[in-house]
């Protein structure tokens, strides 16, 4: 235990090195380690050594992008502290690095608040894995069935077969996703109802001589875009 916490104050000295400048974010770390500690749980201290080692990998590759204004405020610390907590509790370790890329983008961001920090928290804490499926699939319906092997066939990729068809975006979603249209349909509410998708997208029509993917294009709100944007890795 006396290791890891040592490692715990080594990653989060290099946090502060390569996130925050002068600003006494390490203390917050230790802060967290130490009330994880006294409770003796073992996994989640070893999720948030990796939160922040990971953090600081990602961040310390675009240490000319960060916002240095966003992180030298004191609120930045609440954040901060907020994405910790998040990381700790989460089993899943894909939504942990989802978690990681919101508030490495926050840093990165020319414009980001911190109440949009911390919606996104929340938001994320809230999606189930098959709502972020269908947002993943959203975002570029063509390009997530190209790399799934085309689970939706092209049924006019030949030049002389270029007929016109009607599509039905529930009938493609549930295709590419390969799930039932009962189990979309509830997530396809919660994702409108956090305004992340446009209304009606599963009675969405299209008649067309493209690839029936197509249906799906456009269905994301600004909104839904930009939560996507947040929740890929910093480049």
């Amino acid at each position: 235990m006396n290791n890891a916490k040592e490692n715990a104050g080594l990653i989060a000295k290099g946090v502060l090195k390569s996130v925050l400048g002068s600003f006494p974010v390490g203390a917050t770390a230790v802060e967290v380690y130490n009330e994880l500690q006294s409770k003796r749980v073992q996994r989640k201290i070893e999720r948030l050594e990796e939160f922040y080692q990971s953090l600081d990998d990602r961040i310390s590759t675009v240490e000319e992008q960060v916002n240095k204004d966003y992180v030298s405020k004191e609120d930045f610390q609440d954040v901060f502290e907020e994405a910790t907590r998040y990381v700790v509790l989460e089993r899943q370790s894909k939504k942990r690095e989802l978690f990681k890329n919101i508030l490495a983008n926050s840093i990165t961001a020319k414009e980001c608040d911190y109440d949009k920090t911390e919606r996104y928290f929340r938001l994320l804490d809230n999606l189930s894995e098959l709502e972020l499926n269908i947002l993943a699939v959203l975002e570029n319906p063509e390009e997530y069935n190209k790399k799934h092997g085309m689970i939706v066939k092209d049924p006019y990729d030949n030049y002389f077969q270029h007929t016109w068809g009607e599509y039905r975006a529930d009938s493609v979603l549930t295709q590419l996703l390969k799930i039932k249209i009962n189990d979309v349909q509830g997530a396809v509410t919660v994702l409108f109802s956090n305004g992340l998708i446009v209304e009606n997208l599963l009675s969405r029509r299209m008649e067309s001589n493209m690839n029936p993917v197509r249906v799906l294009d456009n269905l994301l709100t600004p909104r839904g875009r930009d939560f996507i944007r947040f929740l890929k890795g910093v480049e």
